[in-house]
């Protein structure tokens, strides 16, 4: 008898410590005791080899901004690689067979499978990366980082940091927005970050929710901070945080060997394990699947427009978007046309430093792309202004479209016959008031049809403003398919509002034009010559 109780005994102490043990590995871990070298995790499954062998010569997907490109090269050496801005998109082209495996961290997959029928994540554990908040390489940077470090251990102490682990990667229940404090008597913290990482990062009926904001709110509600978010492309986060406009970054972020050398990263709030995702269909023989997609996840076409449009008030981010589109293209095309007429006057004087100069603006603005020009306004010239990004978009677009404009506008003047301005010059005008009262109405007048369509090719060009944390429409499409995981209405939608607002543009400015310039006029609006019946 007492035999049988010291075996009871020592069968519950080995129990326990085997939970203790597996209650440590989960909670918060130093960023140097969990490097874990991919090929030492290869090596713990036995059919890695095996996985390995049959994607030589496949078509492989990773998202911008991630490591998923390193592990693939270093595993895989022939193949073709292809870049995606988001999951929704890597698991939609790996569905439509666009590709066929990417990597993704084991809970995303684990929440967002029945999204997508016929795909699967093996057993194989490509890789492991720890990932936590970063920071410039600044005094400011390293004392916030010690902050948030003491603050990690602190909530891995009291065991709060598995409360959040279980809660937000792990459990199945609802989940709600976070609190975001919005005072603090030590100032703001802004975080640059995206909304389109579930579990991590992400909105709930508009508001911000997730595993790392909620660590980071109570970070800065214990420590003084307010808290401002910005929204913007996962690949902005490290640029805008290197070129100081930003405190501090999040997005599930892994801090590599190479991103250390740009940024200064906290203790690690999870280390996340990268298994390969692929279709169903493709797993060779020999390796084991963790999940897999059922097919009678399908969901009904109305289902589906509840989901994008109605659940969380989805449709108020619609109009939001719509809204934010049109006011940057408006301001754009109302400083840009203002600013590319004297562009254009200063482009055809006399004046060899004033035509120079105008040829080099116009040269260079013209052929720079869009979102670099953002890139250069947001993350250079107003890197230390603490600009909303609206008018930083705003700016840039109006400084493209002037060159644009200025172009046209001295297209439209060459149409005009040189023996207006010498009549008019004959009458008694001055040379300005020749240009100005003859010459270039009958040159916009020339140009204006062209004019239309370049303000609508201004309207589709702000669609890269997301870069920069402004939400516009695709940035709006982008969040609500990071939430629903639905590929096809949010874009579609979105089309449809690109296809309305520019026609709401092009009747606006015909009807401006019309007021502006009364010979333009339709005759079926009545003649300009008081008792004249035009037939």
């Amino acid at each position: 008898m007492k035999t049988l109780r010291k075996r009871h005994i020592s069968f519950f102490l080995m129990l326990f410590v085997l939970l203790a043990a597996v209650c440590t590995i989960s909670t918060g871990v130093s960023a140097d005791d969990t490097e874990t070298a991919a090929a030492d995790s290869a090596e713990a499954n036995g059919d890695s080899d095996i996985l390995y062998s049959y994607l030589e010569g496949k078509r492989a997907g990773a998202m911008t901004g991630t490591p998923q490109d390193g592990w693939i090269r270093e595993h895989v050496t022939d193949g073709e690689m292809l870049y995606y801005t988001s999951l929704p998109d890597e698991l939609l082209a790996l569905t439509e067979s666009k590709i066929d495996y990417f990597i993704i961290p084991t809970v995303n997959y684990n929440l967002v499978k029945d999204n997508y029928p016929l795909t699967c994540q093996t057993d194989v554990v490509a890789t492991e990366q720890g990932a936590s908040f970063l920071m410039a390489k600044t005094e400011e940077g390293e004392a916030l980082q010690a902050e948030i470090n003491a603050y990690i251990q602190e909530l891995s102490d009291s065991g709060k940091l598995k409360e959040l682990q279980d809660y937000w990667l792990f459990s199945d229940e609802e989940k709600s927005s976070v609190d975001i404090p919005s005072s603090g008597e030590k100032g703001t913290l802004k975080l640059a970050t995206t909304s389109s990482l579930i579990p991590y990062d992400y909105k709930i009926d508009g508001q911000f929710a997730g595993f790392e904001i909620d660590i980071l709110a109570g970070f800065c509600r214990q420590n003084g901070y307010a808290l401002k978010i910005y929204d913007m492309d996962f690949s902005g986060i490290l640029s805008g945080v290197t070129a100081g406009k930003y405190d501090l970054g999040c997005g599930g972020v892994s801090a590599t060997p190479e991103r250390r050398k740009s940024v200064y990263f906290c203790d690690y709030t999870y280390v996340q394990s990268f298994q390969v995702v692929m279709r169903t269909a493709d797993v060779p023989a020999g390796v084991g699947i963790t999940y897999q997609a059922e097919d009678s996840s399908h969901q009904t076409l109305l289902e589906k427009l509840y989901n994008n449009f109605i659940a969380e008030n989805r449709w108020q981010l619609y109009i939001q978007g719509a809204l934010v589109t049109i006011g940057i293209t408006a301001l754009a095309a109302l400083f840009g046309t203002v600013l590319g007429f004297f562009i254009c006057k200063m482009r055809i004087s006399r004046n060899k430093v004033a035509a120079v100069f105008a040829r080099g603006y116009i040269y260079i603005l013209s052929g720079l792309p869009q979102t670099l020009l953002l890139i250069i306004f947001c993350f250079i010239i107003f890197a230390s202004a603490d600009l909303p990004g609206f008018w930083v978009a705003a700016i840039a677009f109006s400084f493209n479209f002037s060159a644009t404009f200025a172009t046209l506008l001295k297209s439209g003047i060459e149409t005009v016959d040189i023996g207006q301005s010498e009549a008019a010059l004959t009458l008694g005008y001055t040379e300005k008031a020749a240009f100005n009262k003859i010459v270039m109405p009958q040159a916009f007048k020339n140009c204006v049809d062209v004019y239309h369509g370049q303000i609508v090719n201004l309207l589709k060009a702000t669609a890269v403003v997301g870069y920069i944390a402004v939400q516009d429409l695709t940035k709006v499409a982008d969040i609500i398919r990071s939430r629903t995981f639905d590929a096809f209405i949010p874009v579609v939608f979105a089309g449809i509002l690109y296809f309305v607002l520019a026609a709401i543009l092009i009747r606006f400015v015909a009807w401006l034009n019309a007021r502006l310039m009364p010979f333009e006029r339709d005759p079926r609006e009545g003649s300009m010559l008081k008792g004249v019946k035009i037939r």
